[in-house]
């Protein structure tokens, strides 16, 4: 990362209230969010973009502010919803699993879909009207914990399930499946095509066992913890 992009970071970091800091936190943003501006051009003025299960939208209120974007957001939690309003996005609504999105078909340049895939049971109907919403050239950014991760390779040798969230916790709340990048490609091919793939590691760590499962990463990028796919519409 740029010392550039570091400054761009810290500076939209420093302009985030106490809520949206710990989701910047808890979500590893300061690493993820310079991989997913990669994926934008310079000049996004007036690019319309969708983010599915946007929840409160400090992502998408971050790239409003950064892009002078466009954004709209999609999410089943009505809290969730009432925060994202107060940042000027405009926001809707609606059941991921089975509801319709509301808007027409090929409004979107882009649609964000961020850390939501892991928590659907059936992300069919989600990914259907994210192809129907984007236009034909338009493109949808994924990122997804990755289930041949170091984390859960070792999870695995020792015995123990990579999901271990509160099975009681509502589906939105915990992880229900986790995707290898083959698994993902296989789900994603009824209606897009991959065209890159980034892994990366959210979350900093500085103990030796952090930079030693860094390097191994640097070795095998697909032991890291995250993998972001940009997808294109095959329609």
């Amino acid at each position: 990362m740029s010392n550039e992009m570091k400054t761009d970071i810290q500076n939209l970091k420093s302009t985030l209230e106490k809520s949206d800091l710990q989701h910047f936190e808890n979500e590893g943003l300061a690493n993820l969010l310079p991989k997913l501006f990669s994926f934008f051009p310079s000049n996004m003025n007036g690019t319309k973009i969708l983010d599915v299960g946007c929840g409160p939208c400090v992502i998408a209120g971050i790239v409003k502010r950064q892009f002078n974007a466009d954004v709209y957001g999609v999410d089943c939690d009505s809290a969730f919803l009432d925060q994202a309003k107060a940042k000027g996005i405009k926001v809707f609504g609606c059941d991921l699993e089975t509801g319709s999105f509301p808007f027409a078909d090929g409004s979107f340049d882009y649609v964000l879909f961020i850390e939501v895939l892991e928590h659907l049971a059936k992300p069919e109907n989600c990914l259907k009207e994210i192809a129907r919403v984007l236009k034909s050239n338009g493109i949808l950014i994924l990122s997804t914990p990755n289930l041949t991760s170091l984390q859960n390779r070792i999870s695995i040798f020792r015995g123990k399930d990579p999901l271990n969230g509160n099975p009681i916790d509502r589906p939105y709340d915990r992880h229900i499946r986790l995707y290898a990048l083959n698994s993902a490609t296989q789900l994603l091919s009824s209606w897009f095509k991959i065209t890159r793939t980034v892994y990366l590691n959210p979350h900093a760590r500085k103990t030796s066992k952090g930079i030693g499962r860094d390097f191994l990463c640097y070795l095998k990028k697909d032991m890291s913890d995250t993998m972001i796919l940009e997808c294109q519409t095959t329609k």
